[in-house]
């Protein structure tokens, strides 16, 4: 039969009661906000605010430091791959969609079904801590293989791209993140679903998808606006072909280059007889490379924080383990009890 419970409202909003009580007290404890204690919320929702609050600096640690590396095929790797020429037909933004989705799915069937299971056979399957540790340096070397990527493309750089290197040696940047991504998040999901208390479980995985998406985004957007130098070349060009709204009579020049793009060619507005050779910008003075090497950073501090970190967690997780395991023993005696109880 159908069992019907009463809504109960929102638990973020309670949660946030909570807490904005709790600062406004004096001195700010959780302990004060229960209602045994003078507050006004149960003591049960006091406990499972306090399990959500040391929750969030793992999902911070284990989901933002990667996600920095993790982000950036959207936008660096992509920018860098419209200089190579194209291989068998394929763009950078197409390479962008195919590669990685193919990537994770090899290797988590690869990890899930032969490598995982044989080191939990010999007691060596690394924990959900140094998953995340193995996350983050899979990020390092996408990172650092980008920045080699670009040394060796503006070694010979040439205007006409199907000249550069192949757009391929894109293609360890989206698989060493694949890996990455394999490695820690089912991990920190694993981990928000076992420590978070059962009435905040997805609280704790919306906690998750902020951590993993909407920080390290919002941190890569302000690293580009205060370093958008370093996507600009020598005269201030910020794209590949910059004047192509010029050259379409919709706005004034971006800036001034003297490169000519061979294989794109613009007309002026009401003048469709005149091709008029696209300015390109001088791709061998934009500092991709060292952005590549400033975003490696993150994931690098990310090993520092889980490394010191890790025994807190790993302690919570087995007490957790601990406590799941009983409750499921105290379940089956319970069912044993009553069936024993029907027999007689």
């Amino acid at each position: 039969r159908y069992v019907y419970r009463k809504p109960i409202g929102s638990a973020i909003l309670e949660i946030f009661k909570v807490l904005g009580s709790t600062s406004s007290s004096c001195p700010p404890r959780l302990e004060n906000q229960k209602v045994e204690n003078g507050g006004k919320f149960e003591s049960t929702f006091v406990e499972d605010t306090r399990q959500l609050l040391a929750l969030v600096p793992l999902l911070f640690v284990a989901n933002f430091f990667f996600a920095m590396a993790y982000w950036q095929q959207d936008t660096l790797v992509i920018q860098q791959g419209f200089e190579m020429s194209s291989t068998w037909g394929v763009q950078s933004n197409e390479l962008n969609s195919f590669i990685n989705p193919v990537c994770v799915v090899l290797f988590a069937g690869l990890l899930e079904s032969l490598i995982f299971p044989w080191l939990r056979k010999r007691n060596m399957e690394p924990s959900h801590m140094n998953k995340f540790i193995l996350g983050c340096f899979c990020g390092i070397l996408a990172m650092l293989w980008g920045s080699l990527t670009d040394h060796l493309l503006k070694k010979d750089w040439s205007t006409d791209n199907e000249q550069n290197i192949s757009v391929f040696w894109s293609v360890p940047v989206y698989a060493l993140v694949a890996l990455g991504e394999v490695f820690a998040n089912p991990a920190a999901l694993d981990m928000a679903y076992k420590i978070s208390p059962d009435s905040l479980k997805a609280v704790a995985a919306g906690v998750h998808g902020i951590m993993s998406g909407a920080v390290p985004n919002f941190v890569s957007a302000a690293i580009a606006a205060g370093l958008s130098t370093y996507l600009q070349d020598g005269s201030g060009c910020s794209t590949r072909n910059p004047n192509a709204n010029f050259f379409i009579g919709t706005e004034e020049l971006e800036c001034e280059t003297e490169l000519e793009d061979p294989n794109k060619f613009f007309k002026f507005a009401n003048d469709t007889n005149s091709n008029i050779p696209a300015d390109i910008w001088d791709y061998r003075t934009v500092r991709i490379k060292e952005l590549y090497i400033i975003l490696a950073i993150f994931p690098a501090v990310g090993i520092i924080f889980i490394h010191f970190s890790k025994p807190f967690y790993e302690d919570l997780l087995r007490r957790k383990d601990e406590q799941m395991r009983a409750n499921t023993k105290r379940l089956g005696d319970n069912e044993a009890t009553a069936k024993d109880a029907l027999d007689i």
